[in-house]
């Protein structure tokens, strides 16, 4: 594993499967990029510990999804469930692999979600997953909002599919990880349309450095649009958000212009893909 990952460097994807729509768009958006780095796509689900714990309890009661009727959570039957949706996960990942000719493998493992996924993510180089799971929530789930935090490894976050030619939105603040901001845009020229940047700086002269810095970098790439914003702006950002249609953010995992708040209120509110760069 390369720590911190780059994305000339990705030999080993993960992806974390729940069945959900959202986690089944993020396995085509890994095995897309699998294809591209001639990398190894890892499929792993995860049974819920707590769960099959809560399912145990004597007094756990669930509602009939039709029925709208009280009654007891089978322990047993929720096992059975877990490993049916493995299996059929399972049958996806590899029917996709073979497809694609990708090398593969899948994990199924019991325990609490967030701690086996980092656990599996430090033999990794990017992990994806969805940002809700079965919730359907707007929001970001709990899972991905910890991954956000926590993750060791680039980290990409999705709740739909990507158009061949992505719009893609960078931050970029002049860092080492922002540095990686470019050299994935410039890796993925092909496959986007000229990115729009937001230029995160002090000043105006700070801006017009950093807009050098991207320039000097994505050398090919016509018609980059800028914007200047001296602080992370969540209500400016989903303006350019929305009056550009992004369909992908790429921001560093830590920058003095934000903090851990601000990462996850653009995780939260962007309707967007994001990947973090660490």
């Amino acid at each position: 594993m390369n720590s911190p990952s780059h994305l000339t460097s990705i030999r080993r994807i993960l992806v974390a499967l729940d069945a959900s729509p959202d986690s089944l768009a993020a396995l085509k958006i890994a095995s897309q990029l699998a294809s591209l780095y001639g990398a190894e796509l890892i499929g792993i689900f995860v049974e819920d510990i707590n769960l099959i714990r809560l399912a145990g309890l004597p007094f756990a009661r669930e509602i009939g999804r039709y029925s709208a009727i009280l009654r007891p959570i089978d322990k047993i039957q929720i096992e059975r469930q877990l490993r049916a949706h493995s299996r059929w996960i399972e049958s996806i990942l590899a029917s996709i692999a073979v497809e694609k000719n990708l090398q593969w493998s899948f994990r199924t493992f019991r325990g609490a979600i967030t701690d086996e996924l980092l656990s599996a993510a430090r033999d990794t180089d990017l992990i994806l997953l969805g940002r809700s799971g079965w919730s359907g929530r707007r929001r970001l789930g709990s899972t991905a909002r910890q991954l956000a935090v926590q993750s060791p490894i680039q980290a990409m976050i999705l709740s739909r599919q990507l158009s061949p030619r992505t719009k893609l939105l960078l931050i970029y603040d002049g860092s080492e990880l922002s540095q990686k901001e470019l050299e994935a845009a410039r890796i993925l020229g092909e496959n986007i349309e000229s990115p729009d940047v937001v230029l995160l700086a002090a000043s105006s002269e700070r801006a017009d450095q950093l807009r050098s810095e991207v320039e000097s970098t994505l050398v090919g790439l016509q018609n980059l649009k800028y914007f200047w914003l001296r602080s992370l702006d969540l209500e400016r950002l989903s303006q350019i958000l929305s009056s550009e249609g992004c369909e992908l953010i790429v921001l560093p995992a830590t920058s003095p212009h934000f903090d851990v708040d601000t990462l996850l209120g653009v995780l939260d509110e962007s309707k967007c893909a994001v990947l973090i760069v660490r």
